[in-house]
């Protein structure tokens, strides 16, 4: 009866546990400025994060974070929902204009993410997609070049989805 009682009990913990830690919970309230500091200093150590500039909200489960370091450095760090905890999936320093795939292989989670520097007069950006040109028996299919251009007169961070349409 003992040994019931025993094997129950831990039957029930195994449950309780796989149930925590497989179920999506959904995401609690994202961090504070302080515990983004706090995190990206345990990943980059001497980063001193100065000043966090916003926390951009992709969806409900990803933030893009634009941040300043001490050296001046305008910097950025992707976080994610994985294991009912907010990760610090990756931090750029000196953060230039790059790719955020969020789904590696689904392109319409893919977007455009920069911090630039005031001090550089940067105006704008201009994202170029091009489409190399094929044939295919009769078929022939052009070159195409589409252009994306952002103004940076209100901000010198941000985020674009890219602007990839059905085929």
């Amino acid at each position: 009866m003992y040994k019931k009682i025993i094997m129950f009990s831990l039957l029930a913990a195994v449950i309780v546990f796989f149930i925590y830690w497989f179920y999506p919970f959904k995401p609690s309230v994202f961090l504070s400025d302080e515990q983004i500091a706090l995190e990206i200093e345990e990943v980059i150590f001497k980063s001193n994060v100065k000043q966090v500039q916003d926390v951009i909200k992709i969806d409900e489960r990803h933030f893009f974070v634009p941040f300043i370091t001490e050296n001046q450095t305008y910097s950025g760090s992707y976080w994610e929902w994985k294991r009912n905890q907010w990760k610090l999936n990756w931090v750029k320093i000196n953060l230039r204009p790059r790719v955020l795939k969020i789904e590696e292989n689904n392109p319409e989670t893919y977007y455009f993410v920069w911090n630039l520097d005031p001090r550089d007069q940067v105006a704008a950006l201009d994202f170029f997609l091009k489409k190399k040109r094929g044939y295919s028996g009769t078929n022939y299919h052009p070159a195409i070049q589409m252009k994306d251009e952002i103004s940076l007169d209100t901000s010198s961070y941000g985020i674009r989805k890219l602007p990839i349409g059905k085929a």
